[in-house]
């Protein structure tokens, strides 16, 4: 190997080796990233190879140099289970819309023969004994 092909293989070996993380700020990756995104950078070293991903709570697929949809489904970390969650026993969470930009409008609802919903909280549940059917015996 030539004296100045020895050199090139040496510069190019340190230019891969100073390559910037592509997620730092200022780079392209840290700047494509949305809201409920994060960037991630495998390797440093290689250029091109970043992407954005769904920072938790949110979730999604990570999509290759450019932002992902992520969604957040409130009633996954607000009502981990309706039994036992914020919502309590006997409701179920519902959460109408889980895109990354709505948040905040989930709802607890009572389950029959109960009735009543509430916002962001465990439902008053009411039951109205006349629409309850009589026990025939």
């Amino acid at each position: 190997m030539s004296r100045c092909r020895a050199w090139a293989v040496v510069l190019l070996a340190a230019r891969a080796a100073a390559q910037a993380d592509e997620c730092s700020p200022g780079q392209p990756g840290n700047l494509a990233c949305i809201a409920g995104n994060e960037c991630f950078d495998a390797d440093p070293a290689v250029n091109g190879n970043w992407v954005c991903r769904c920072a938790a709570p949110y979730t999604g697929a990570a999509v290759m140099m450019g932002p992902t949809v992520c969604m957040l489904e409130e009633c996954d970390v607000m009502c981990p289970t309706c039994e036992n969650g914020a919502c309590g026993g006997a409701q179920d969470c519902a959460d109408p819309d889980p895109g990354w930009m709505s948040t905040n409008d989930w709802t607890c609802s009572c389950r029959a023969p109960q009735s009543g919903t509430g916002n962001q909280a465990a439902a008053a549940c009411v039951l109205n004994e006349c629409d309850v059917p009589a026990n025939s015996g």
